[in-house]
């Protein structure tokens, strides 16, 4: 659930982002065509219909799984119900163990483990000048990894305060490890990546 949520909100932060050339942004449901059927000017629209596609997927995907959770829960309570006095006395249940994660070794220099694959590229976005591909998988963002990205949403964060900065990025692409630099910035399409990541 949480991450049909943090993509759906990827994905309507750039909808609602400023359209190239200072155009404003577009109405969720605003027609992509003009009065006479042409497609509307100086808009990405093929993204756009992409995105908007995408996200109408997700809503009924998040319908479906809280359906299933709202049944799980309600089987749930029933079970704990009937089995209440069969329930094992605190002494009996074996504590779980905590254990911590060196983050130096995530780093140092990069994590080994992908959190993020790169759905779709746009012609001429940030993205695809600095070599990103449709099925590069993210082994680090910057600072963010599989250990911190909270669904993606730490990826927007950053993207929001780096914008004309170079992001150090680490892919797995072939079976080898690259390191490309994105600079977030406003061009002529949605958002400031012209790409779409999908958790892993």
């Amino acid at each position: 659930r949480d991450s049909l949520e943090r993509e759906s909100e990827i994905i309507i932060a750039q909808l609602n982002a400023p359209g190239p050339n200072g155009l404003p942004p577009l109405a969720r449901n605003a027609p992509l065509v003009d009065s006479e059927g042409f497609p509307l000017s100086g808009y990405d629209i093929y993204t756009i219909r992409h995105q908007r596609h995408r996200l109408s997927c997700l809503q009924t995907d998040h319908k479906e799984v809280m359906r299933k959770i709202e049944e799980t829960l309600h089987k749930l309570h029933q079970i704990k119900k009937s089995d209440r006095s069969k329930a094992p006395e605190p002494s009996d249940i074996e504590p779980i163990k905590e254990t911590s994660v060196d983050s130096n070794k995530v780093s140092n220099p990069i994590s080994q483990v992908p959190f993020a694959r790169v759905n779709s590229v746009a012609f001429g976005s940030p993205s695809h000048e600095c070599g990103l591909k449709e099925g590069d998988l993210v082994l680090s963002f910057g600072p963010v990894t599989y250990l911190n990205h909270k669904n993606l949403g730490k990826i927007l964060d950053l993207v929001n305060i780096s914008i004309g900065k170079s992001i150090e990025i680490w892919i797995e692409r072939d079976k080898s490890c690259q390191m490309i630099r994105l600079v977030p910035c406003h061009w002529n399409g949605l958002g400031l990546l012209g790409c779409h990541l999908l958790p892993v």
